[in-house]
């Protein structure tokens, strides 16, 4: 009987040694995805970081000098790079779609955009009685000691380039990205016109289609596709070209893990003293929490009630 395994075994080990051995470039300074307070918490899908700062830049890089905003999500809380050489498996580590996604050019006005914007920050919805509820804020002062990211996937949360922006989470849906202004300095105008860069599957569904639950309703104007499966210079498609390609143009190969900061969370005033101790419980193992929905002030007061935690 032919032993498949032992047949492959040989191509899998080839395949390995060239996805694990071929150095593409190389990351200085630290990771792409810094260590955050709480254990677990995915700090990408919270803060600016390295990682969306150098994804958005390779997008732009991909996609021309005409464009004004590009976003992206990065696909789960499992994607990052520590610094060192980057292989091409690390690349995968980076962005798990990179052999299929693949990059679109539409046109969008200023009302469009934030529309998208707010869809994305809805990724920041609280669940209710275990309901998503889009019209509740998304932080509670009077209760919240953690973010809720329980609205949508974080493959959902698109991250914008291009523009200042914030997310205030003590507002609901639809209220909540407040555009400061575009990356440049000048003003974001909602009447605007402006080329905008989304991956494949965004581009073809949410931007250009009506949902109950999407970014458009009925009777609201679609994004205009103007260029599809944008290729770059050396003629590639995927995203995973793209990332290899822009490391090949850096000094040596490399990138540092530096952040823009161009957008941020705001309107989060949770007690300090009991943020701590939240802190401090999940750490500890005392609390176990998935982010879906907020860790509260009731549960640290009844784990300083059953001498489990001190004040």
């Amino acid at each position: 009987m032919l032993d498949v395994d032992s047949v492959m075994k040989p191509f899998h080990d080839t395949l390995f040694e060239y996805v694990t051995g071929t150095i593409v470039g190389e990351l200085s300074g630290g990771p792409l995805v810094p260590e955050g307070e709480i254990v677990g918490e995915y700090t990408a899908y919270i803060q600016d970081t390295p990682m969306s700062d150098f994804l958005l830049n390779v997008v732009l890089d991909a996609s021309g000098d005409d464009v004004d905003i590009a976003a992206l999500a990065i696909p789960d809380e499992y994607a990052g790079l520590d610094a060192g050489d980057i292989s091409i498996a690390g690349v995968s580590s980076i962005y798990k779609w990179a052999d299929t996604t693949m990059l679109y050019k539409l046109e969008m006005t200023g009302t469009q955009v934030k529309a998208w914007m707010e869809w994305a920050a809805t990724y920041f919805t609280p669940l209710i009685d275990e309901e998503v509820n889009h019209d509740a804020a998304a932080f509670n002062p009077e209760t919240d000691l953690t973010i809720s990211r329980g609205g949508t996937r974080g493959y959902n949360f698109d991250i914008f380039a291009g523009l200042i922006y914030e997310i205030d989470l003590s507002k609901p849906y639809g209220e909540r990205v407040n555009i400061l202004s575009m990356a440049d300095g000048s003003e974001f105008d909602m009447e605007k016109t402006y080329i905008c860069v989304s991956n494949d599957y965004r581009a073809t569904t949410q931007l250009t289609t009506v949902s109950p639950t999407g970014v458009f309703r009925d009777g609201d104007k679609l994004a205009t596709i103007i260029t599809e499966e944008i290729r770059n210079e050396n003629d590639n498609m995927y995203m995973g070209d793209f990332i290899i390609d822009y490391l090949a143009k850096q000094p040596n190969k490399t990138v540092n893990n530096t952040c823009d900061n161009n957008w941020k969370l705001v309107g989060i005033d949770w007690n300090e003293e009991y943020r701590a101790l939240a802190v401090k419980a999940i750490n500890e193992g005392l609390i176990e929490t998935d982010f879906k929905k907020a860790v509260t002030i009731e549960e640290i007061d009844a784990l300083i009630s059953d001498g489990l935690l001190n004040r």
